[in-house]
This record gives C-alpha cells, structure tokens and sequence, in this order.
C-alpha cells in the first residue's frame, strides 16, 4: 500500500518521444510533471488496475502490443491516490520471475501513459522547463532498471519503512513491547524486596553492635 509510482518534478526527454509539433528530435527537454496534473480525479482513475509489466511496451490499440501477447506480472490496485509530491497506490506482484529480479534490485518503477505535452516554460525547485504534461492518462506500470523519477519511485521493501512486511514487523514490535510494563513491574518488586530486606539487615546489624 502507498507505493510510490510517480511524482511531481522536471524530467529530460528527447524531443523524439514527445510527440509535439516543432520539437527537434535529437534535442533534450526539460518537461514539467505538475502536481495539478498528477492530482487530478481523471488522472488518478486512469491508473487504476493497470497491467505491471517488465519494460516498457504500448500495450493496446494505437500501434500497441496486444495485451495477451505481453506477460503481465502483476497489477496497480483501486487505492490510488496523490499526496504531494508523489502519486502512490497498492500494488499487486503475480509473478516469480519479475520477483526475482526486484529482490535483485531492479526495483525502479516507471508509468507508461499518454499525455498531452503543451510549450510553457517555466520554473519549479529551481529548474527551468520548457514543456508541460496535460491530461495525462495511464496504459501500463513497469518494471525498469533505471526509471526517469528516480529512486524514490520504486517498489519499496521493509527497510522503505511503508511496505506491508514492514507493517506487520511494527505490529510484532508493538506485542513485545506490551511486555516492558509487565518487567518494569517485576523489577520493582524485586527492588521493593531487596530494599525491604537491607533495611532488615541493616536493623540486625545495628542491634548486634549495640549489645
């Protein structure tokens, strides 16, 4: 649950996969992903139950690869939603040979969609951009060994903090720590009893001297 699979920001693309009138093909953009776009009902209902797949690929009508001719291995769920700067949802993986290659790191996540890409420069953190990102609408989830978001976007593990493995650990940590009060009780008795019993002792000793 609340795995990251997009997020705001300033990503390079090659003129060439922007599908935009006017843009040089072998020349390198600057495009703006905004959080106005990511947060959208639209787009985030676009992006439920979507195909996980490994790499890239169209799938579907509009020169895309059938859907039954690309193993899917797994799928996003229902719970999609932004909370700034990342789009995040549940994922389900199926498969055990994508599995294998996540837990030997190919753990970055990237979404295939189509969008509208409009020139509007711009700036955001500190970068300048020349492209914007509308109307953006999800085709599929992969798998990648290095994704244009990053490293926060990727399948995440126990030590992410987040993950349901993680969870149920926390959950463990809670039903052992119910037993601290229960030591701290006991301890205090055992402390109890032994002041109890050197204030005896130190009566004894006292009296002995005293004859």
């Amino acid at each position: 649950k609340g795995n990251p699979i997009s997020k705001v920001g300033v990503f390079q693309y090659l003129g060439k996969s922007l599908d935009l009138p006017g843009v040089e093909p072998d020349k390198v953009y600057n495009v703006y992903c905004p959080e106005s776009e990511l947060s959208d009902p639209d787009t985030i209902e676009s992006f439920k139950l979507l195909p996980w797949i490994d790499d890239h690929e169209w799938l579907g009508p509009n020169d895309g690869v059938p859907v039954e001719n690309k193993t899917i291995h797994g799928v996003t769920g229902e719970d999609i939603y932004f909370e700034a700067p990342y789009l995040k949802g549940n994922l389900k993986l199926y498969s055990q040979k994508l599995a294998d290659k996540i837990e030997n790191d190919k753990t970055e996540l990237s979404l295939g969609y189509q969008c509208l890409h409009i020139f509007e420069e711009g700036m955001y953190n500190g970068e300048q951009y020349q492209i914007v990102q509308r109307k953006i609408r999800g085709n599929h989830l992969a798998s990648v060994n290095t994704g244009r978001r990053g490293r926060e976007v990727r399948v995440l593990d126990a030590k992410d903090n987040l993950s349901e493995v993680f969870i149920m650990e926390e959950e463990k940590k809670v039903e052992s720590t119910d037993l601290i009060p229960k030591l701290i009780g006991l301890l205090e008795k055992v402390c109890e009893s032994f002041v109890s019993k050197t204030a005896v002792a130190d009566k004894d000793e006292s009296e002995m001297k005293s004859e």
